[in-house]
């Protein structure tokens, strides 16, 4: 990694990331009939692998290997970042000790470490098949694992450990921010009995805002550093399909998803839906801010339907004809009189 382990301060990594090798113990994992895996999709949509990339501070190969698999496998039940907790928190406390093990994790810098998961393979000769190999293993993974959540932590604006829901499904929020956004701007949110819908004009935030709730959930269940509950993202469905349509297909199945074992977070642009879902939607939204001849957006998560229409006057900023002005306001007040 070209730097001193004795000297390793758990900065983000130069470099670049080899994810054919560090997947590998993942995907050994996976064929194993591991459940609760992060798909290939969810990765995308996520930006997983920005996380990743973000989040690793490990010293060692195999223990970056665990990461990445530790990031992509949901475990129902305490996870084991959250069962040593009292480790991650003597190693944020003793210096000398997060140095000695930094300096013992380093001898497994070298990439041919990457190929120790072959080991673990049913298609090794038996005398290679001993589960010591993988506690061993584990074992090396783990610590450094514990190790890069702790540096990670440290280099964070701020964090906090995700606390345990009493009954019902609820999450709550305060100044929730995506750590890889610069200067991003946070938002808090309290999420009960209800799920919640988004509306908003393009690229007032509600995607990202989207996105940000869905990394804090994904951090929270596995790197043991957010609140959150389990979700079903959905942003702009059926994008696409005639207005009709889109709004009757995203009803039903906004409808049917929100059960009381799920919470849901969804965005759209069909207001419409606003009135359909209210009973089992709490309304929030995103908008632009219009000062003179200027307008820009603020990025902060308001709550309730979008009533403010800025469309025909963002065309006014922007010098279209006057012609296209009166046309567009015409057309809406006709349409007001239907």
């Amino acid at each position: 990694m070209g730097r001193k382990a004795d000297s390793y301060a758990g900065g983000i990594k130069d470099g670049i990331f080899n994810l054919t090798d560090i997947s590998a113990y993942f995907l050994h994992k996976s064929r194993a009939g591991e459940s609760s895996l992060l798909s290939d999709q969810t990765c995308s949509d996520l930006g997983m692998e920005e996380l990743f990339t973000f989040a690793d501070r490990t010293v060692s190969r195999v223990g970056q290997q665990y990461l990445y698999h530790t990031l992509r496998t949901i475990s129902q039940a305490a996870g084991e970042i959250e069962q040593n907790e009292e480790i991650i928190g003597h190693l944020q406390t003793d210096s000398n000790l997060r140095n000695r093990l930094a300096k013992d994790l380093s001898r497994m810098q070298d990439t041919e470490a990457y190929s120790i998961v072959r080991l673990l393979s049913d298609e090794q000769p038996a005398v290679f098949q001993n589960r010591k190999i993988e506690t061993v293993y584990r074992f090396v993974e783990l610590a450094d694992c514990l190790l890069s959540v702790c540096f990670l932590r440290e280099h964070l604006p701020y964090y906090c450990l995700p606390g345990k829901p009493g009954e019902g499904h609820r999450l709550v929020s305060e100044s929730m921010y995506h750590p890889l956004i610069e200067d991003c701007v946070a938002n808090s949110i309290d999420i009960q009995d209800k799920s919640v819908l988004l509306n908003g004009s393009n690229m007032s935030g509600k995607t990202t805002f989207i996105r940000i709730i869905g990394i804090n959930v994904l951090a929270a269940q596995t790197l043991h550093t957010a609140f959150a509950r389990t979700f079903f993202l959905f942003d702009e469905i059926f994008k696409g399909t005639n207005t009709t349509e889109r709004i009757a297909a995203a009803k039903a199945v906004l409808s049917y998803l929100n059960t009381r074992d799920n919470i849901i977070v969804a965005s759209t642009h069909d207001t419409e839906l606003t009135t359909l879902l209210d009973k089992g939607y709490d309304l929030y939204h995103f908008s632009e801010v219009i000062e003179g001849e200027t307008f820009s957006f603020d990025y902060k998560l308001k709550s309730g339907p979008l009533y403010q229409r800025n469309a025909i006057r963002l065309l006014e900023i922007n010098g279209f004809p006057s012609a296209v002005i009166r046309d567009a306001y015409r057309t809406i007040e006709g349409m007001t009189k239907q």
